[in-house]
């Protein structure tokens, strides 16, 4: 809700560029909180294809490759981190593990299991975590891969 806020009921959107899990801060109730405006951006309005110019470089890993190569921030940018986010939580593993080299990479992981292997990169906590809604919870988490 916070990224959807940010982005359309702003007067002026605004792009984090920067979501990683560090600056997702969570309350009592584990209700997250985006967090380090630092590198954040202000879109103006209107615009087809919301984006800008202006130079950022977020974090290795989290940040979409458009931004290495041409400095442009967008809305998009921030739905790429997001899923980066989602797919780190349901696999366990960081964008910026040691297995991914060359071509493999968290995305390319998570494409090439789904949805027949999917149980081979979940996170084994949330596998003995929701052991007795195992198949419930496994459409669930296919359903929220395809979208990161």
């Amino acid at each position: 809700m916070a990224l959807d806020y940010l982005h359309h009921h702003c007067e002026t959107p605004i792009v984090h560029c920067d979501l990683k899990p560090s600056n997702i801060l969570l309350n009592d109730d584990m209700v997250g909180h985006v967090g380090d405006f630092g590198l954040a951006r202000f879109l103006p309005r209107p615009s087809g294809n919301q984006s800008s110019c202006v130079g950022v470089k977020g974090t290795i890993g989290y940040a979409p490759p458009e931004y290495g190569m041409g400095n442009e921030v967008s809305i998009q940018g921030d739905v790429y981190s997001y899923g980066i986010l989602l797919l780190e939580m349901f696999t366990g593993k960081r964008p910026t593990d040691n297995m991914f080299q060359g071509t493999l990479n968290l995305h390319n992981l998570e494409k090439a299991a789904l949805p027949e292997r999917l149980v081979d990169i979940v996170d084994t906590t949330l596998v003995l975590l929701f052991k007795k809604k195992w198949k419930t919870t496994l459409f669930q988490i296919i359903m929220l891969m395809r979208i990161a």
